[in-house]
């Protein structure tokens, strides 16, 4: 009597389960705003994918166990460099986004490869950080060619709409390049957290010495991650510049900048893949409301009240919204 091969329709079914519940938000994120045609509901949901990118790769850096409170000095570099190359040299910022991002990435190594090199890690690389977004600032101010204190003005009249110049009349382009950004990241992450690099930078985070003993070169995985960290953080300087079409030293390389990279991130969940995205479609409309509720009336409120939140969710999920999220689940699977 031949044999009857058992068939376990679970394992399929958990495998549908599995990618839809990636398949879903995707879907939405794609058809909102096909039925939410106001421009302000646009721009803030490029906000939240823009933020969302740009915290993913901020969170390399955080994979590694370490804190940089200095992107906007990546964001900084990428959208100088392409908006320069663009008005003054014609070079269209789909090459200048590029060379603003390789600009980043050697100043992340620049930065990264002596902190690392002599054992300035933890508080001190931040702190180090901190100080390299204001010496550019103050840099930038003081240098006429790319207008000092007055910044780069991309005027739309003049240049636009143009795909090739990243010039688009409506803010749904920019939404759905940005969308597209995050969802590569996203999978680029995940996929990098599962190979050897993955492994070695959870063996770092975990314990140097450890992974010292195991044969892994801490200073070099490190500085990899921070240069990749900054490249990535170049590339959206230059949707920053051509987005907004207006770019200032003192705006862009300043501390708040660096602190809205960086605090979808620690919101969300350090070293997760899904922690910076969480954290960016939460506190972006939460910052966006603040600003238009209060920035008409006390300067500042609105940060004074957004800093608020950042610490309160700090200290109520210290590791963060997703892992918060994660142990809900199991303590309620428990009890069912």
């Amino acid at each position: 009597m031949s044999e009857i091969k058992s068939f376990t329709p679970h394992k399929t079914s958990n495998s549908y389960r599995g990618y839809l519940k990636y398949f879903i938000p995707i879907f939405i994120l794609v058809m909102v705003p096909l039925f939410v045609t106001e421009a302000y509901i646009i721009h803030v949901l490029f906000l939240c994918t823009y933020f969302a990118f740009l915290s993913e790769a901020f969170n390399l850096v955080s994979y590694t166990g370490q804190l940089s409170l200095g992107h906007a000095a990546f964001l900084g570099l990428g959208a100088y460099a392409s908006t320069y190359l663009f008005l003054f040299h014609g070079v269209s910022p789909l090459i200048g986004i590029f060379a603003g991002a390789l600009l980043a990435a050697a100043a992340g190594f620049i930065i990264s490869y002596p902190c690392f090199r002599f054992g300035l890690r933890g508080p001190f690389f931040a702190l180090t950080t901190i100080a390299f977004a204001e010496v550019l600032s103050y840099v930038f101010v003081n240098l006429d060619a790319v207008g000092g204190a007055y910044g780069l003005l991309i005027t739309f009249s003049k240049y636009g709409p143009s795909a090739k110049d990243l010039l688009f009349e409506s803010k749904l382009s920019y939404y759905y390049i940005m969308l597209a950004m995050m969802l590569g990241i996203i999978y680029s992450i995940g996929r990098l957290e599962k190979s050897k690099f993955g492994f070695y930078v959870n063996a770092i985070r975990e314990d140097e010495d450890a992974a010292w003993s195991l044969g892994i070169n801490v200073t070099k995985i490190q500085v990899t991650a921070a240069t990749l960290s900054a490249f990535l953080t170049g590339l959206g300087g230059t949707f920053y510049a051509f987005y907004f079409l207006y770019i200032e030293p003192l705006g862009l390389f300043a501390i708040d900048r660096s602190v809205e990279i960086a605090a979808p991130a620690i919101i969300g969940g350090q070293a997760t893949v899904l922690g910076p995205i969480a954290g960016a479609f939460i506190l972006t409309p939460i910052a966006e409301f603040l600003r238009a509720y209060f920035g008409g009336g006390l300067i500042g409120i609105h940060l004074i009240v957004y800093g608020a939140v950042i610490i309160a969710g700090a200290m109520l999920l210290p590791e963060g919204l997703i892992v918060g999220f994660e142990r809900l689940l199991k303590r309620f699977s428990k009890s069912s």
